[in-house]
């Protein structure tokens, strides 16, 4: 039976993943009362709230269940990764829905309006919240073991795949169906988002070892040293 640990909800970073949750939540919840947008920036909004959610949920559950200890992967690593990930997507989703649809609603009046407003403050307030979250989980003792997406190149291939996503949200088909040229920008958009996801995952799970080829690009030794 697993231990609790109530250090996983007293801690600094414990506390501020409990107000990460909290305040993605109440942004979903907002914005999903104001009512659908058949719109690819609303509908990644809305996944950046409802996946930082789950995810952040996630890691609370696991380590006050003290549960993380027996995952198959570096844990350490994947929450300093969707730490950093987190806060560019919460940060990207903040700034679409305050551009793009609160804007609108500020010539409204109402609880919708006062709702779209509300939804955009307090996504600021969870980036903050997040940036936050990173800072402390990067302050490790010298000399510390930190994962390979921890480092410089690691943070370079979580910022490609994000960066990938932005593009693939951006996309409508209509604008590059039967354009033979910007149908290959696509596919090789694809592709190295393909090859960055594969990687990150045989990182986090600690597979590397199994790799024909070398996927950390720094040695160990100057990566458990970086910080």
């Amino acid at each position: 039976m697993a231990a609790v640990d109530l250090r996983a909800l007293t801690q600094p970073v414990g506390i501020l993943r409990i107000c990460a949750a909290i305040l993605t939540l109440i942004s979903l919840s907002l914005v999903a009362s104001v009512g659908h947008v058949n719109n690819s920036y609303w509908a990644w909004c809305i996944f950046t709230w409802c996946f930082c959610f789950i995810v952040t949920l996630f890691i609370i559950i696991m380590e006050f269940t003290t549960m993380h200890s027996k995952m198959p992967f570096g844990w350490e690593d994947f929450i300093s990764a969707f730490a950093m990930l987190a806060s560019l997507m919460i940060f990207t989703a903040s700034i679409i829905y305050s551009s793009f649809f609160t804007c609108k609603g500020l010539v409204l009046s109402g609880p919708k309006c006062h709702r779209q407003i509300g939804a955009s403050v307090l996504s600021w307030v969870c980036f903050l919240v997040y940036v936050g979250e990173v800072v402390l989980t990067r302050l490790r003792p010298q000399g510390e073991h930190i994962g390979f997406l921890s480092t410089l190149p690691g943070i370079m291939k979580m910022l490609e795949t994000f960066i990938a996503c932005i593009i693939f949200t951006s996309l409508d088909p209509s604008q590059y169906l039967k354009k033979p040229g910007l149908e290959w920008c696509v596919s090789v958009y694809s592709l190295c988002f393909v090859f960055a996801i594969c990687i990150i995952v045989i990182c986090t799970a600690q597979l590397t070892s199994y790799s024909p080829v070398s996927i950390e690009h720094v040695p160990p030794s100057s990566a458990d040293n970086r910080l």
